[in-house]
């Protein structure tokens, strides 16, 4: 990989950073879709509430958000109350893979 430097330059870090934040927002969108189709549906709750939780500007980071408080336990397993276990069902990791030819395209 080529390595490129770039000092006392504030514009051009900033015109970088800002296309590195739509680049990492484009891939979320396009996570989205397919988290929704791999999402396990009973009542549709679940994938109906995944959803873009926007950008970390700090962190250069981005989110994948859903209202639903049992999403964390679908997507990693969790124990019941009568202590059986169910195991995980990473359907936004399922997602993240599915779309990675796709993210490698953006920006």
């Amino acid at each position: 990989m080529n390595e490129v430097e770039i000092h006392d330059n504030p514009r051009a870090m900033q015109e970088i950073e800002n296309e590195v934040l739509e680049a990492l927002s484009d891939a979320v969108d396009a996570i989205i879709p397919v988290a929704q189709l791999e999402a396990p549906v009973i009542t549709g709750k679940l994938r109906d509430s995944i959803k873009n939780g926007g950008v970390d500007e700090t962190k250069m980071e981005v989110y994948i958000e859903s209202e639903v408080e049992y999403c964390g336990y679908v997507h990693l397993g969790h124990v019941t109350k009568s202590g059986s276990f169910v195991p995980p069902n990473p359907f936004i990791d399922r997602a993240i893979i599915l779309t990675i030819p796709e993210a490698k395209q953006i920006g």
